[in-house]
Order: structure tokens, then C-alpha cells, then sequence
């Protein structure tokens, strides 16, 4: 993992938030410990997303079942192939009603 993504402690953090800050006009991702943080990510991993449910053997989109035996599995090894990109944070935040977890690559 890049060191600058490990460099806020947030346990000693005065802020749990993440701000944006303008210096000498360039706007700015502030981590909680006040860092400026150069996020680079992708919009949303998504294992399938319940489509394959829908069409069955019609379906020719991703599947996640294909590359890993469980969602989780799939998620660990997803977010390892991430970081070792170079992608700078990796977190789900939706899972819909019987499909796959979804995972946004983007700063917190």
C-alpha cells in the first residue's frame, strides 16, 4: 500500500470527517487529520448486480461466481488487486437485496 495512504493515525485523529480545503487555490481531500489526500479510485466495484438472477443463462455480463466461491472471497482478492495498483481506498457501501456487495474505490 502506497505509505501516504497509512500516514493519518485516526485513532489519534482530532476529527473523524474527512474535509476540502482550498491552499494557494488548488482545492484539496483532507484526511481527519488534516493531510492533504490525493485520491485516486473508481466509481463502483460491483460483483454483478442482479441481472444474472434475472436472465439466467441470457446474461453475458460480469459475474463474480466465475473468479472467486464466495462474495467475500471475491471482495478480498478485488480489493488487493486495488491497492496493489495503486488505488488509494477501497470500502463497500451498498449491498442490494440478494446481489453482491457493492464497493466504491474512491477517499472516504
Amino acid at each position: 500500500m502506497p505509505r501516504n495512504v497509512l500516514a493519518c493515525d485516526f485513532d489519534k485523529a482530532p476529527s473523524s470527517r474527512w474535509s476540502l480545503a482550498v491552499e494557494n487555490g488548488v482545492d484539496w481531500l483532507k484526511t481527519p487529520c488534516g493531510d492533504r489526500f490525493y485520491s485516486i479510485g473508481v466509481n463502483i466495484l460491483d460483483g454483478g448486480n442482479g441481472e444474472h438472477a434475472k436472465l439466467g443463462t441470457r446474461y453475458t455480463g460480469y459475474d463474480w461466481q466465475k473468479f472467486a466461491p464466495t462474495i467475500a472471497g471475491w471482495g478480498d482478492e478485488t480489493r488487493r488487486r486495488l491497492t496493489a495498483w495503486g488505488f488509494t481506498g477501497i470500502f463497500p457501501t451498498t449491498r442490494s437485496a440478494g446481489g453482491p456487495a457493492r464497493c466504491s474505490a474512491s477517499s472516504r
